[in-house]
């Protein structure tokens, strides 16, 4: 199971440091359309978020110190998760609201796991 958490740990880390690089560094198509379509400091904020809840996913257990960090973390993007749930459904864009909904469950999995079921010694 621990290998299991681990392989998740790391996609979930990698899927949010992808999404927040893309969000901070966009190409000019997708430059245009955030600009249209987020205001900014949400967009800032969202991506901070991510990549310090990324970084708090496997760092924890890497380095072996504050390890209770993951499961906190794992559960911090599982709120923005719900938010971005919520974003996406008020605007009616219910397919962009499955990938939160699916790394939700992924990242309530992992919170319970680590945190209650195996968490890192």
């Amino acid at each position: 199971m621990n290998a299991v958490l681990w392989w998740l740990q790391g996609f979930l880390c990698c899927a949010y440091l992808v999404h927040a690089a893309v969000h901070a560094f966009p190409p000019a198509a997708l430059r245009r359309r955030l600009a249209a379509e987020n205001r900014p400091r949400l967009r800032l904020t969202a991506n901070v978020t991510e990549a310090l809840g990324a970084a708090g996913l496997v760092l924890p257990g890497l380095l072996g110190v504050a390890t209770w960090l993951t499961p906190v973390s794992a559960a911090g993007l599982f709120l923005l998760m719900c938010g971005a749930m919520a974003f996406h459904v008020s605007r009616r864009e219910h397919a962009p609201a499955t990938l939160p909904a699916v790394l939700a469950v992924g990242l309530a999995f992992l919170a319970y796991e680590r945190g209650i079921a195996h968490p890192l010694n």
